[in-house]
């Protein structure tokens, strides 16, 4: 098992709070990871995957809970039972024990309103996404971390600079544990279940999808990878798929839900702006999202503008990744100016500093490559604290 840098942090979370949650995408390794933690703790580990477990829950859901909860307990896949977060309101109530319960689930179950209202001051969230590359190469370093710190210097960049073979490779192979290490094929009919019998199958659980529904959430993700990295426009990708505006944007809500997607909000010092402007679309895999274009080694080693969005997305996924296990809480917006001058991600404390970052492809930087940051610089004016290349 590959070590999980946010394991410490559930753990520590168990010490201070009756309930955790641990939300991620599907196979990103969350069942691995809460087993060990509930082996490492002694709490009783319990599955809705399990029909068994899972008929018993919804038949006596009081009873279930309450029985459990003689022990800490780990509940894996709560997702598929959302009915019984009140009856682990009332028994966190009632004993009122830090650590009593590990929730995972495989869609963000916090956005759930049933979640929100029943476990609000009871709960902590976090969040596991498939693995960044600090993890599998065993760095110990967080981007993060030095990028606002007074140690940049220490960064080391020798995981991401490697030669365009080996970064080609990275952007083929994501970061989902059950692959690392397959060869294209066996990647490539791995990521093709994934699409069929994961997502679309997944899908139904927030709401009632028919063929016709289906296929068009399969042509919506096909199309949104041709689109990662760039500003997404409803209007125009209803258009394409020939349904409403209201059904694309429900569409890519429920992929949001499930962790297949995320769209990044502009960056503003009116923060009411942001969510007025153009946002843009990142995948939470790149090798997810290569898989979708038919992207192969050969593709993409001759470069190209297919190569330097999955470039840039590999970035997006490595600074979310790892924004799990920051010691610095950051949110991650992009820039870009009513002259079109653009920063590809904007790190930003809760204090309002920011670091810029712009990812480039090429080996080499123009003076043009530059007037983005200089445009975010003059915007974010003190709060502006460095740049990064």
């Amino acid at each position: 098992m590959i070590e999980r840098k946010i394991q410490n942090k559930i753990v520590n979370a168990l010490k201070n709070f009756r309930v955790v949650i641990v939300s991620g995408p599907r196979q990103a390794g969350k069942t691995t990871l809460v087993k060990a933690i509930a082996k490492e703790l002694g709490l009783s580990y319990y599955t809705f995957d399990d029909s068994e477990i899972l008929v018993t829950a919804q038949n006596h859901p009081k009873d279930f809970i309450k029985f459990i909860s003689k022990n800490r307990s780990a509940i894996d896949e709560v997702q598929y039972l959302p009915e019984i977060i009140p009856a682990i309101k009332m028994v966190v109530d009632e004993k009122n024990k830090r650590g009593m319960f590990l929730l995972t689930g495989s869609s963000d179950i916090q956005r759930m309103s049933s979640v929100k209202e029943s476990l609000v001051g009871r709960m902590v969230g976090l969040e596991l996404y498939p693995l960044s590359t600090v993890e599998i190469e065993q760095r110990e370093t967080n981007i993060i971390d030095l990028l606002f710190s007074d140690d940049i210097f220490l960064l080391d960049l020798s995981v991401y600079n490697g030669s365009i073979e080996y970064l080609t490779e990275k952007l083929l192979e994501g970061g989902y544990p059950e692959i690392i290490g397959f060869d294209e094929e066996n990647r490539r009919m791995w990521y093709d279940a994934y699409v069929e019998y994961r997502i679309i199958k997944d899908a139904k659980d927030f709401e009632s999808i028919n063929a016709n529904k289906a296929q068009s959430i399969t042509m919506l993700l096909k199309l949104l990878a041709t689109q990662v990295s760039s500003l997404i426009s409803f209007n125009r990708l209803s258009k394409k798929l020939k349904i409403a505006d209201k059904t694309v944007a429900k569409y890519i809500s429920i992929l949001e839900a499930m962790y297949i997607v995320k769209l990044i909000e502009p960056y503003f010092n009116n923060r009411g702006n942001r969510l007025t402007k153009a946002k843009k679309v990142h995948f939470i895999d790149t090798g997810l999202v290569a898989n979708l274009l038919h992207a192969d080694r050969s593709i993409l080693v001759n470069k190209g503008e297919i190569y330097g969005n999955l470039v840039e997305s590999f970035v997006f996924t490595e600074l979310l990744k790892q924004s799990t296990f920051s010691k610095n809480r950051v949110s991650i917006y992009h820039y870009r100016d009513t002259k079109q001058r653009e920063v590809d991600f904007v790190l930003e404390l809760a204090n309002g500093d920011i670091v810029g970052i712009e990812v480039k492809s090429g080996n080499t930087i123009k003076a043009q490559d530059t007037k983005g940051m200089v445009s975010l610089a003059e915007h974010a004016k003190e709060k502006f604290l460095s740049v990064f290349p």
